[in-house]
């Protein structure tokens, strides 16, 4: 399963490290990389890294991901989408995203290709390790990157836009619980627009709160789209 999460470095760390580790490598980290970026012109915008404060979180199939980012790479090249996407199917094999990944543009080549957004209002993608290393880019290149998809792949509104996660979730669920993967492919369109509304939520989330938004590619062993917002 891909976890989708806004909420503090070190509540998000702590699905690889334990508790204290997680804690001590966030603070070392924002330390470290806050300066650096400073350094170079952008402006990141600090959060409180607070692990029990409310956070974001998702759960999506990866079959969904992979039709998410092809999706991106067919508006990219103006192409059609592919109707059905094949279990274990790897986009960055397709031309289309190994083209858009060779674009100057870093909002094609960076930022949707980025597992991490740290909250700016300035556009940037830099290269981090958390705790793997990983590119990252600011929630504003997040945000100009879903405004271009929408723009060119479907020009629907804030309110359609939520409730493509809500409408297609009972149906990924089914898909995940009792379907033969072996022989199932997922709907190419509708899975993309599922991961672009959670991607929505998740950055709305962002910047209502102020904290980073993550993927996590490699989350637990769960078998249904879940959903975790705590209460403060």
């Amino acid at each position: 399963m891909i976890r989708i999460f806004s909420g503090p470095v070190s509540a998000y760390l702590r699905s690889f490290v334990p508790e204290l580790a997680a804690d001590s490598f966030s603070r070392k980290w924002i330390d470290t990389v806050f300066p650096l970026l400073r350094k170079n012109g952008a402006h990141p915008e600090p959060w409180l890294e607070d692990p029990e404060r409310p956070v974001f979180s998702e759960l999506v199939a990866p079959e969904y991901f992979e039709a998410f980012i092809l999706k991106t790479a067919s508006v990219y090249a103006g192409m059609p989408m592919l109707q059905s996407v094949p279990r274990a199917y790897r986009s960055s094999k397709h031309p289309l995203v190994k083209k858009m990944k060779e674009d100057c543009d870093i909002i094609w080549s960076k930022v949707l290709f980025s597992r991490f957004f740290m909250p700016s209002k300035d556009i940037f993608s830099f290269q981090t390790i958390l705790p793997e290393e990983k590119t990252a880019a600011s929630t504003a290149a997040l945000s100009e990157a879903l405004r271009r998809v929408n723009n060119l792949g479907w020009s629907e509104d804030a309110y359609t836009i939520l409730s493509w996660s809500d409408s297609e979730k009972n149906e990924g669920r089914n898909i995940l619980q009792n379907l033969d993967f072996d022989e199932y492919d997922v709907r190419g369109e509708e899975a993309a627009k599922y991961v672009y509304s959670v991607f929505s939520k998740a950055l709305r989330f962002s910047l209502s709160g102020g904290t980073p938004v993550m993927i996590d590619l490699a989350y637990g062993e769960g078998n249904g789209v879940q959903s975790d917002r705590r209460k403060a």
